[in-house]
């Protein structure tokens, strides 16, 4: 979960040790269960609400609500970014709990290996392959001429949407082997190229979201005085 590489006011952060990424990652985890409850209850939510609510800072907001969209929590915002929640209290618990031991994997993985794991979502429908242990998947826009596909440890893979789609994460720093639909290693990929050239980020649609339904304040208007 990439919730520490936010820049703020055009300057990088500070390069976070293992162990702090860890606990900072950790306590998202916790604010994700705390606005979930808060959306559950309300039966929406929206970037707004969770700033004003529960004192959450907008990049926070955003990030969070974000993920409970990602693992099928929240259905896709509406004109005004207000999410509807899709799920009760008990399913939300088992999802939200089924979740959290994903990302603890996720962050015991990153600080052993000292990388960075990018979370994604695939669809079942580009699933070619399984086994006992793994998965095959098509990587969306690989097709065709260019059609390519990843094995996926089932182990690192948690279902949500009904579980038509699967949630899992890449290594930033891996190079990912890409296969051909025989099962022959055609090429290889770095992960974070893989992500960013083929995977989309939810929390970027609810930033677009939001800030078109943020009120734009009035443009001020120059008068100017006859002599």
């Amino acid at each position: 979960l990439r919730y520490l590489e936010n820049e703020k006011n055009g300057k990088s952060p500070r390069k976070l040790h293992a162990d702090e990424t860890v606990r900072a990652e950790g306590a998202i985890d916790g604010l994700i269960q705390k606005v979930g409850h808060y959306a559950v209850e309300k039966k929406s939510v929206s970037v707004a609400a969770v700033k004003e609510d529960l004192q959450v800072g907008a990049d926070e907001a955003e990030k969070v609500i974000g993920q409970l969209a990602k693992i099928g929590v929240l259905d896709r915002a509406d004109e005004s970014g207000n999410y509807r929640v899709i799920m009760e209290r008990e399913a939300f618990d088992r999802r939200i709990s089924r979740y959290q031991e994903l990302s603890s994997r996720m962050r015991q993985i990153a600080a052993a290996k000292n990388t960075s794991l990018l979370d994604i979502t695939i669809t079942k429908k580009l699933i070619s392959q399984e086994n006992e242990r793994a998965v095959k998947t098509r990587v969306p826009g690989m097709y065709g001429q260019n059609e390519g596909y990843i094995w996926i440890d089932k182990a690192d893979i948690m279902e949500i949407h009904n579980g038509k789609t699967l949630l899992t994460y890449l290594d930033k720093n891996k190079e990912y082997k890409i296969y051909s639909a025989d099962n022959r290693v055609i090429r290889t990929i770095k992960g974070e190229e893989l992500y960013s050239g083929h995977y989309d980020r939810v929390e970027a649609v609810v930033r677009q979201r939001y800030k078109a339904a943020k009120p734009q304040p009035a443009k001020a208007v120059e008068r100017t005085r006859r002599r």
